[in-house]
């Protein structure tokens, strides 16, 4: 995979919801960077996968069972993490569910902000 530029990664992610073609690119362009940036390292989770920056959850979910990741849910962020949830069901991978908690006391919620 070639090395992703400033117009490759940074540009198409604040313009996804313009057009169809640039959230699909967008969608492509972060699942091949995640995948790529998971490769080099012994890794358990990736956290957040889908907010803010669209992912194909299917492809990460493959690329995450070999490896023996699981995916996150985080519960703590206002994202589909039904999606999240459902990719993961589908490939029979694990998951994480995390609060997000920022603080000591608040360790354990698992609401919605």
């Amino acid at each position: 995979m070639k090395a992703q530029g400033f117009t490759d990664f940074i540009v198409p992610n604040p313009l996804k919801a313009r057009s169809r073609w640039q959230r699909e690119k967008a969608r492509n362009v972060n699942t091949k960077a995640l995948i790529e940036a998971i490769n080099p390292y012994p890794l358990d989770i990736v956290n957040h996968p889908d907010l803010e920056m669209p992912v194909d959850l299917e492809e990460l979910v493959r690329a995450y069972i070999p490896r023996g990741m699981a995916m996150e849910i985080n519960t703590g962020h206002r994202y589909n993490r039904r999606e999240v949830t459902m990719a993961a069901l589908k490939e029979e991978a694990e998951v994480v569910v995390n609060g997000d908690a920022r603080f000591p006391e608040t360790v354990g919620e698992v609401n919605n902000r």
